[in-house]
C-alpha cells in the first residue's frame, strides 16, 4: 500500500495535504496505540532524517536516538508524551546514515476525529553557533535554552550565545506557524461538516 494511503486511513486527506506542503519537518504519532508509533511524517522529515516514510510508519521515534542521546531528556519527553502533553526539547539524534544532529522538537496534542487525539511534532535540525566541540554538551545547552525561550522563565544561567537565543525564538515561531496551519484546517473541516449536517436536516 502506498504510504499516503496508510496516512490517509487515520488522517483526513486535507490534513495530510497541509502537512505535506509545510516546509517544517513534521511527525504525527498515535498515543492510543502501544509504544506511541508514528503513522505520518512529511517529506521534510524524511529529508532531515534520511529515513523513508515507509521505514518509519509503525515505529516509535526513539529509532532516532543513539549513543550520545541524553537519556534524561528522552525519558522526560517520553513521560510528557504518555501524559499527552505538549513539550519542547533538544535531543542529539542520528540520521539513517549515522550522522548526528541536534533535533529541536516541539510536540502538541491535536484533536482530529471528535475526541480522537494525536501528537504532532515539529522538528528542526539545528547547528549551534558554538559548533560541535562536544556534541552531548551542546545538545544539553541548547535544550536548556530552548525550554527557557519557550516557557519564558529563568531556568538558571544562560549557556548559549545571544545569537542562539534569537535563532531559537525564530524557530519556535516557525513551529507555531505550522501548528496554526494544521489547527486552522481542522477548524475549517469541522465548520464544513457542521454546515453539511445542518443542510441535511
Amino acid at each position: 500500500m502506498h504510504y499516503e494511503s496508510i496516512a490517509s486511513e487515520v488522517l483526513p486527506r486535507s490534513i495530510v495535504e497541509v502537512c505535506n506542503a509545510i516546509p517544517t519537518p513534521i511527525s504525527i504519532a498515535d498515543p492510543d496505540e502501544h509504544d506511541l508509533p508514528l503513522f505520518y511524517v512529511n517529506a521534510a522529515f524524511e529529508k532531515m532524517t534520511k529515513w523513508d516514510a515507509l521505514e518509519i510508519v509503525g515505529r516509535n521515534a526513539r529509532f532516532l536516538q543513539g549513543p550520545e542521546t541524553d537519556v534524561t531528556v528522552a525519558s522526560d519527553l517520553g513521560m510528557s508524551l504518555k501524559g499527552r502533553e505538549g513539550d519542547v526539547c533538544c535531543l542529539l539524534n542520528y540520521r539513517h546514515d549515522g550522522s548526528p544532529f541536534l533535533n529541536l522538537l516541539a510536540i502538541r496534542p491535536i484533536r482530529i476525529h471528535g475526541q480522537r487525539e494525536f501528537l504532532m511534532g515539529c522538528h528542526f535540525a539545528y547547528s549551534s553557533s558554538e559548533g560541535w566541540r562536544a556534541r552531548a554538551n551542546s545538545a544539553a545547552s541548547i535544550d536548556h535554552a530552548f525550554r527557557q525561550v519557550r516557557y519564558g522563565v529563568a531556568l538558571g544561567p544562560r549557556q548559549v550565545s545571544e545569537l542562539d537565543i534569537l535563532r531559537l525564538d525564530m524557530i519556535l515561531m516557525r513551529f507555531e506557524a505550522a501548528f496554526t496551519k494544521v489547527q486552522n484546517k481542522l477548524v475549517e473541516r469541522a465548520c464544513h461538516q457542521l454546515r453539511q449536517k445542518n443542510t441535511s436536516l
